[in-house]
């Protein structure tokens, strides 16, 4: 029982990474075609971005947060906001 819920928590982390570096490829994709002072109002955003998907490709995070973060439609930028709330 224990070794299914932990196959469960790895997919669902490995699901969760995949669609999170998608979202990540897609700002990065959009963010190429601003131009130069755009980009540079975004490079804070763009970097915070990067290292939360660096944290979860090293990290796995319990079935329950995985599942709750793949209902959202885009979880690295969610999880961005509520970060720079935070950030002082």
């Amino acid at each position: 029982m224990a070794e299914k819920m932990k196959d469960k928590a790895q997919q669902a982390n490995q699901a969760l990474y995949n669609k999170m570096r998608a979202a990540q490829g897609a700002y990065r994709d959009w963010l190429f075609k601003q131009p130069p002072e755009e980009i540079l109002n975004h490079a804070y955003e763009y970097v915070v971005r990067e290292d939360i998907l660096l944290s979860m490709e090293y990290r796995d995070i319990g079935y329950p947060q995985a599942k709750a973060l793949l209902k959202l439609a885009d979880p690295v930028s969610d999880i961005f906001k509520d970060f720079e709330k935070l950030e002082t």
